[in-house]
């Protein structure tokens, strides 16, 4: 059974994923690499808590669980929808668990760490893009 910080741990996530919190998911990642990112869904929201499964540990130490996320749509809160995943978890009963993977439910023994991991795009001189803004003082 995942622990009441793995589970609240579980609900960042869902979270951050349904916005698209690229800054968010790279933290509950632990995923310390530079020019790397972490893309969920963008214009959701979750509904309620996240139906969060059975845990298990792999051969590798690795822990995997299954969760079950309500959403809604952003744009037109009358699309909803329920999605579910396998998530790989590493630290699990640790106070700050690491959710190094996620997959489609059933396919958490083949996950890997940090697999939905992305390159972060570069511009034309090869200068990593952001979406942090810098504020610029008033002159």
């Amino acid at each position: 059974r995942a622990s009441d910080t793995l589970r609240q741990r579980i609900t960042e996530w869902a979270t951050a994923f349904a916005a698209d919190d690229r800054r968010q998911l790279l933290e509950i990642t632990g995923d310390s690499r530079n020019g790397v990112q972490y893309v969920g869904l963008g214009s959701w929201q979750v509904v309620g808590e996240p139906l969060v499964g059975g845990l298990f540990t792999r051969s590798d130490g690795a822990a995997g669980t299954h969760v079950e996320i309500g959403l809604v749509a952003v744009d037109d809160p009358a699309v909803t929808t329920r999605v579910s995943f396998d998530l790989l978890v590493r630290h699990a009963d640790d106070p700050l668990p690491q959710i190094v993977a996620w997959g489609p439910a059933g396919g958490a023994l083949g996950l890997e760490d940090y697999e939905n991991a992305s390159r972060v795009p570069e511009d034309e001189n090869g200068v990593a893009e952001t979406t942090t803004t810098t504020a610029v003082p008033a002159a």
